[in-house]
């Protein structure tokens, strides 16, 4: 998949919608890597071999600073599927510079688990989780500007 089209991108101050969630920890392997996150704490990446961890990373902490909203279609779909509505937090000051973006979309099922992880620069890694506490912010939606009656011409 492509980058994708970014619509908009809100900074606003930490909404706490994954409050829920903090203390808990959500992991994803992708090749040998296991990435995990913990929304509101930190985010890692580790080998295991067996049972041990051999090697771990600090990808970063979280920085409430990075709080925001996108709206648009990061995976690169048709802007008819445009309904993507992502919550991002961002940990920062990871090992070796290294940093990652938890994205959080709305998932209808009561369940919550990275879907996707993605390194689309250099030490900049993207953990995608589904999560029904993501779905309060599918109100937000860009609306039209409201339209203004033309005042008559005075006679």
């Amino acid at each position: 998949g492509g980058e994708g089209v970014q619509v908009a991108e809100l900074r606003l101050s930490p909404l706490g919608l994954l409050q829920k969630l903090h203390r808990r920890c959500f992991t994803v392997t992708s090749g040998y890597w296991t990435y995990e996150v913990c929304p509101g704490m930190t985010a890692r990446q580790y080998r295991l071999e067996g049972k041990a961890t051999t090697t771990e990373i600090s990808l970063g902490a979280y920085d409430e600073a990075g709080d925001r909203i996108s709206l648009g279609t990061p995976d690169g779909t048709a802007a008819g599927q445009a309904g993507h509505v992502w919550y991002i937090q961002s940990f920062t000051n990871g090992a070796g510079g290294r940093s990652a973006d938890l994205r959080a979309r709305c998932s209808p099922r009561n369940e919550h688990a990275i879907v996707a992880v993605s390194e689309p620069s250099p030490h900049h890694y993207i953990l995608d989780l589904s999560t029904p506490y993501a779905c309060e912010i599918n109100c937000v939606r860009a609306l039209p500007a409201p339209h203004r009656q033309q005042a008559a011409a005075p006679e």
